[in-house]
């Protein structure tokens, strides 16, 4: 049975807990801040045989055995240090596989979510970075630093995710967690990959019952700690955040399985973003 931390002064430092959390915040408000971040995108093109143009782009794109860009005369783009014209075949990607080209200050990501190809380009001075207010979170509150028990499935399951933006994406998962608050029990699928920065960690991606009220209503996200030699790991849901699609609808978010929706609130982390609350 997985418990929460004590949460009493002899239990937590609170001065630190608080420094420790507004230190995460300030870097997490940074990284979406960037110029070159998920806001600096201000467009999206689903590749096709079509071949589609985006304004103030290079460029005429489309499908064919993988990304193909056909740069009409006088254009050009920058790959990997190398100038390149006319036509330029990518090839296949596998699964999630990116790369980035560039064009006078506009860095163009070409990518592969699923079995979709995608085209966006970022540029510092994008509408949304420029417009950028900061990240409206909930107060951070110990008693949402829970220890939960990592349960392992006896081999790992694939799961194939709805996304936000159209397309399925695969995600490999270890197990579920468990954890208890307010006297309930409550289970967690868990993934790890791409979000889990942290050696040893997982990722969980979840729904709960301030979603679509408090917080942005799609999912939010949770990266943890390592899990510990005893299979506990910890779950500090004041660092619960919003997938990009909650700032900008030119992203590709996976939604949370069916399960992973909580009929609890949890009252922690980034609530809706403030360009959202505007529309």
């Amino acid at each position: 049975m997985s418990t929460q931390i004590d949460t009493t002064p002899a239990g937590i430092d609170l001065e630190k807990f608080r420094s420790d959390w507004e230190a995460w915040h300030a870097e997490r408000e940074a990284e979406l801040g960037d110029p070159k971040g998920w806001l600096s995108v201000f467009a999206r093109i689903f590749v096709t045989p079509e071949p589609q143009t985006i304004e103030g782009v290079p460029g005429a794109w489309r499908l064919e055995d993988g990304i193909v860009v056909e740069l009409a005369e006088g254009e050009h783009l920058e790959f990997d240090g190398v100038r390149i014209e006319g036509t330029h075949a990518f090839g296949p990607f596998v699964e999630r596989e990116t790369h980035y080209l560039t064009y006078e200050d506009i860095i163009v990501e070409v990518s592969k979510w699923g079995e979709t190809y995608l085209v966006r380009p970022r540029r510092p001075g994008a509408d949304a970075v420029r417009d950028f207010r900061g990240i409206p979170t909930f107060e951070p509150d110990p008693s949402w630093v829970i220890e939960a028990k990592f349960i392992p499935f006896p081999w790992g399951r694939q799961y194939h995710l709805d996304a936000e933006g159209g397309v399925t994406e695969t995600y490999e998962s270890p197990g579920e967690v468990e954890f208890e608050r307010d006297g309930e029990t409550y289970r967690l699928t868990v993934f790890y990959g791409q979000y889990s920065t942290t050696p040893g960690g997982i990722w969980l991606l979840f729904r709960d019952a301030t979603s679509g009220k408090e917080t942005y209503g799609a999912s939010r996200s949770l990266r943890t700690a390592p899990i510990r030699e005893d299979g506990t790991v910890i779950l500090d849901f004041n660092r619960a955040m919003n997938m990009p699609c909650a700032f900008t609808d030119f992203t590709v978010c996976a939604l949370p399985p069916a399960q992973n929706t909580l009929g609890l609130a949890i009252t922690a982390g980034e609530k809706t973003p403030y360009e959202r609350l505007a529309h």
